[in-house]
């Protein structure tokens, strides 16, 4: 649970005091003009009344005419307040604390007449106005209250009222469990470890917080540590799977890095072709590895423990501690948690590479034991064996329970405000959190939970029994759906069958208070004795809407009630259908139990059953067809990512058997052929991958007609977008960019452009990625466009983009033409420090791609002066260039 942090900018303030002291100085002005005015008209009659009637009208008059002024300023600043607009951004909050405050001060502080209505009649003229001044002047001070108040409110509460994300925090100002100390050290001791290859393990529950603790450990560390993230669950089912794509993540993250040996690929690769071949049995871990890195495969000249050898000699020299950080491995089998565990400390023990292992212990002692060894809940063989493997085990410090009190009262005191239901809060409830050791994620969801469910049901319900619902809801889901089914039990004084349901329950015992507290009759399951409630008792709890009342209960699972799973038998009949039955028949069954069970329950139990469908080409026809349909009408994008889910398994096995190819004709649309080929490229021979690669580009050829956004999804236009290079050629993509943007008069295509192909929400904050991303469209600009592009103005620096974004300017054209405004500074700076950096350094100055690119535009398309100061100070660096290979050559 993140928060956010509103700190004015320094342009505010500063906009704001020069309003000020120019307030200032208008109110010392207007009380000179009107000390002037009154004492040449105060004692003078200007004219004279016939009659007292017709000076009371006048004067009626007046008082009826600034009335209906004031009124008017009244009505006028209503919808400030309402909306609540800060302070002092309005030009009628200047307008009106001048012209108020300066009567009043005129009237009583300076050189004024203080008696009220003596006849003259500018002075009592002077007098309504000072009267009616007051009035508006308390009003504005009233109004200003209000938005001040308001906005700080709704400040306060705006982070409240959105879903919270139980994704890991990311910097030490999100650290509101205060780990970061904790992170500090280890990131400490990493940070002080030799040349040795250690294993740490980081231990705690799901949902605790490892992944956030290992950001922080990020943050903290030095420059000199690189750290390298690895999930093992994403990548294939065999053990050869998972080590070959993780020296293929490993080298990949490696060749960012300076003083990266470009030979270290070439010794890796064969060290894992070499494992590949070989067989890593679960027999004797140790023993086994040991013999076989001295064995020789045939037609090869190198052991695996020479190449071993050569990896650790180069990795020696690597100018950085490398540090993997391997997550989520308490998802997999039992098997594969041992090829984790063989890698780290067997197969990948290079000098210089600390493996961080974050793991939930129960969770992968239940798993190895269940697999491994004799008994399967030897747990303590289990345990010894985590130990073997990891060297430094650490485990998460407790969360304090002041602080997860405290937290927990902060989030649910807003909640609560806003939803208006205060007065119904218990305070047992925070004390019920913290005893069920509620983690950090489960507060989470326990929030978007009440933050869901209470606007929709806090008129139907009692709010103080939904927010206790829903704590089982999230601890014990097997409860919240046993109270649905056996809700006799707890709502029926005599009835009792079916108790037994509950007894069974593991861990029952920790829910007791809070059944008590839901369900008054709920003692019996514990074998107590039922307190006798009287009919008024049992009306009340009607008249407050209890969940105990059997005419409210059905309200609490109104929109929670528990769904039934898909039977296996539907399951098989859905199968027969699949076989027996063209597409139309087969697509309605399908969809009719989609609608029934939701699209993620039928495709994850049609997964595991998959062998039993005769066609796989029908089915992948099938959910072709049902993703087609519902891709521009349905909003949940998990509906379609839960059919590219299963139809990317099938597709796997249509490759396996060589049984099919897939092709665009067939499947016309660019995200699902797209989607197969970037899951299953890497895995098919070259023929296969060739050919599957075809389609997609044909769906790429058969997309170029207008801007990708207009056909798809914008994140899947990006998608589209972002690996259009690997598909075709540059001249290729530059050729249809320039058909979408050449009669763009207005810039309308340019920006829809942009706004998936460049545009980063952190390209204001990171000026090198704004130059990077730049560089990189501008190659797919023709030559004429980009003249065009380099003649506009355009922002010269963020404060102009501030300024555009606030006047609802295009906001990715501003980002683009502030990305070529600054391009020549960057580039002539960049230069000038790496020419300044290299002196004395007796090595060749390498320039890197974006760098020359960059240079090349300039010299293209910059001014004069621009094009002369780059190419002088390129041509600086190809001089010294030479002086240092001269040198280098005697």
């Amino acid at each position: 649970m993140k928060t956010k942090k509103n700190v004015p900018s320094k342009e505010s303030l500063l906009s704001v005091l020069l309003k000020m002291i120019s307030s200032i100085f208008t109110i010392i002005l207007i009380n000179i003009l009107m000390i002037l005015t009154r004492k040449k008209f105060h004692d003078i009659n200007l004219f004279t009344f016939k009659s007292d009637n017709v000076e009371f009208a006048f004067y009626i008059l007046i008082i009826i005419l600034i009335f209906l002024f004031s009124l008017v300023v009244v009505i006028s600043t209503l919808n400030a307040i309402t909306s609540r607009v800060k302070p002092f951004v309005l030009f009628s909050d200047y307008i009106i604390l001048i012209a108020t405050s300066s009567i009043i001060m005129n009237y009583w502080l300076i050189d004024g007449n203080h008696n009220f209505w003596n006849g003259k009649i500018m002075s009592n003229l002077f007098d309504i106005v000072m009267i009616f001044s007051f009035l508006v002047f308390i009003y504005f001070v009233g109004g200003i209250l209000i938005r001040c108040f308001r906005k700080d409110s709704e400040e306060n509460g705006e982070n409240e009222q959105y879903f919270n994300s139980d994704l890991p925090i990311e910097t030490e100002e999100d650290d509101i469990l205060n780990r970061k100390p904790f992170a500090d050290k280890i990131s400490h001791v990493i940070g002080n470890q030799q040349n040795d290859s250690v294993t740490i393990g980081i231990f705690g529950e799901w949902g605790a917080g490892k992944s956030s603790v290992i950001n922080l450990i990020k943050g903290s560390s030095n420059e000199n540590i690189m750290f390298v993230d690895f999930k093992p669950w994403y990548f294939g089912k065999t053990n050869h799977d998972i080590i070959y794509h993780f020296f293929d993540h490993f080298l990949n993250k490696l060749k960012t890095e300076r003083g990266y040996n470009p030979h270290l690929a070439y010794v890796i690769k064969k060290y894992a072709n070499k494992l590949s071949s070989i067989s890593l049995g679960d027999g004797s871990i140790v023993d086994n590895f040991k013999k076989i890195l001295d064995l020789s495969i045939p037609n090869n000249t190198a052991t695996l423990k020479e190449l071993k050898d050569d990896i650790n000699k180069i990795l020696r020299k690597f100018p950085k501690r490398i540090v993997v950080y391997i997550d989520d491995i308490d998802r997999l089998e039992g098997s594969e948690i041992r090829m984790i565990f063989k890698l780290v400390r067997l197969i990948a023990d290079f000098p210089k590479v600390t493996y961080i292992i974050a793991l939930d212990e129960a969770v992968v002692k239940k798993s190895l034991s269940s697999v491994y060894f004799d008994k399967g809940n030897d747990y303590e063989a289990a345990k010894k064996y985590i130990q073997k493997f990891i060297q430094v085990p650490i485990y998460l410090p407790k969360i304090d329970p002041k602080t997860l009190h405290e937290l927990c009262w902060k989030y649910l005191k807003n909640i609560l405000e806003h939803n208006r239901v205060s007065e119904n809060f218990d305070e047992r409830l925070i004390s019920v959190l913290i005893n069920l050791k509620f983690s950090p994620r489960n507060i989470v969801t326990y929030m978007n939970l009440i933050k869901f469910y209470l606007p929709i049901l806090r008129d139907e319900v009692n709010s103080r029994d939904l927010m206790y619902l829903l704590v089982l809801k999230v601890s014990s889901p097997e409860l919240y759906h046993l109270i649905y089914e056996r809700k006799r039990i707890l709502l029926d004084e005599s009835y009792s069958e079916g108790i037994a349901s509950f007894k069974e329950m593991e861990n029952i015992n920790d829910y007791k208070e809070i059944l008590e507290i839901l369900f008054p009759y709920s003692p019996k399951i514990f074998q107590e004795q039922l307190s006798r409630y009287s009919d008024t008792q049992r009306t009340k709890w009607t008249s407050e809407k209890r969940i105990c009342s059997d005419k409210f209960f059905e309200q609490y699972y109104m929109y929670g009630t528990p769904k039934k799973f898909i039977s296996q038998n539907e399951l098989s009949e859905l199968i027969a259908i699949f076989n027996n039955n063209p597409i139309k028949e087969s697509k309605r069954k399908y969809l009719y139990y989609v609608d029934m069970y939701t699209i993620h329950e039928v495709n994850n139990k049609l997964e595991h059953r998959l062998r039993e469908i005769e066609s796989k080409v029908f089915l992948i026809k099938l959910l072709f067809d049902v993703f087609n349909e519902r891709y521009n009408i349905e909003d949940d994008r998990e509906y379609t990512n839960s059919i590219m889910s299963l139809a990317k398994l099938i597709a796997r096995e249509i490759y396996s058997n060589m049984s099919y190819n897939i092709t665009y004709k067939d499947f016309p649309n660019i995200i699902f052929v797209l989607g197969i080929y970037k899951y299953l490229g890497p895995l098919l021979n070259e023929a296969s991958e060739n050919q599957l690669k075809q389609a997609v580009i044909d769906g790429y050829r058969d997309n170029t007609a207008k801007v990708f956004s207009k056909s798809y999804k914008k994140f899947d236009a990006k998608l589209i977008w972002d690996n259009c290079i690997l598909f075709l050629e540059t001249d290729e993509i530059k050729s249809f960019v320039g058909n979408w943007l050449k009669d763009d008069k207005d810039d309308a295509i340019l920006e829809e452009f942009l706004s998936f192909s460049f545009y980063h929400k952190s390209l204001l904050k990171d000026l090198d990625l704004l130059i990077m991303k730049f560089i990189s469209i501008s190659r797919y600009f023709n030559a004429d466009y980009l003249k065009d592009i380099f003649k506009r103005k355009g922002p010269k620096g963020t404060q102009d983009i501030k300024f555009n974004l606030s006047d609802n300017a295009v906001e990715s054209v501003q980002l683009f033409l502030l990305a070529k405004n600054i391009l020549y500074k960057y580039i002539y700076n960049q230069l000038k420090e790496i020419y300044e950096l290299n002196q004395g350094e007796y090595n060749t100055i390498t320039l890197k791609s974006y760098i020359n690119e960059g240079i090349r535009l300039i010299s293209e398309y910059g001014s004069k002066k621009e094009k002369e100061e780059i190419i002088a100070l390129e041509k600086l660096i190809q001089d010294y260039n030479k002086i240092i290979i001269e040198l280098q050559q005697k």
